[in-house]
């Protein structure tokens, strides 16, 4: 594989997961995808755990890792913007600094950009996570397919994009947006796989339900209302048809 690839891992407070993941990513992008020429990019977010002294020697003892060291907590969108500004590669791969996304799958998902797709998404089909927030967000994304073009079931935090789709994403604020929404409206031939979400048996999320709550409404920008009519209409209609006994 002769393309250059940039993966972007926003960091914060992963000092169990880190080790893993890092040593994951070396075995899928050399053995798996037969790479030399990467960037694994890891922009720690003020973290207080020892996450910061682990990234730093990983990048004394390899010269393919690059960091970024943020003063103040910014959040996991505006960590990976910020390490998107700095990635420059044929090939661009975003997922989470943890166990949650079997890190194997970007070697599916960098040989799809390859074949000339311009975005390719792994999308959750199974999770063996049982908290309360992970089926609210199956139901959630699961709900949000039918109104959002190209959005997949159980929605996805793992992906690639080529350099053409980077240049359009990198003139938008990930703070005020809805990153996946506005991933799926730009890109023209994108690829899809399943994967399964895992437990995080390691670090603890950071992601409260509150804050998904937030993020959850940005998504209202991106539906196509015209679906929601159709779908509210449909279903009156047949309430009503069921009501007087013509259905």
């Amino acid at each position: 594989m002769n393309e250059s690839i940039a993966v972007i891992l926003p960091v914060y407070n992963k000092q169990n997961s880190l080790p893993v993941v890092y040593n994951q990513l070396i075995s899928a992008l050399e053995k798996g995808l037969m790479s030399n020429s990467f960037k694994l990019i890891f922009v720690d977010d003020a973290s207080t755990d020892s996450s910061i002294s682990i990234l730093r020697n990983l990048k004394q003892n390899d010269n393919r890792v690059e960091l970024i060291e943020l003063d103040h907590n910014v959040g996991q969108l505006k960590a990976m913007e910020i390490g998107l500004a700095k990635a420059d590669a044929d090939i661009l791969v975003f997922t989470s600094s943890d166990t949650q996304n079997p890190i194997e799958n970007i070697v599916t998902l960098c040989r799809a950009i390859q074949n000339g797709h311009d975005l390719a998404i792994g999308y959750r089909e199974s999770s063996t996570e049982r908290d309360p927030s992970s089926y609210l967000s199956r139901i959630f994304y699961g709900v949000l397919k039918f109104f959002i073009n190209g959005m997949p079931p159980g929605g996805f935090d793992m992906g690639a994009f080529d350099s053409g789709l980077a240049v359009e994403l990198r003139k938008l604020d990930f703070g005020k947006i809805a990153i996946q929404g506005d991933v799926l409206r730009l890109a023209k031939n994108p690829f899809y796989t399943p994967i399964t979400r895992n437990t995080d048996k390691l670090d603890t999320s950071n992601w409260k339900l509150g804050q998904k709550i937030m993020y959850a409404l940005k998504f209202a920008r991106y539906i196509n209302w015209l679906k929601v009519f159709l779908f509210f209409v449909s279903v009156t209609a047949i309430c009503l048809m069921v009501w007087f006994g013509l259905f």
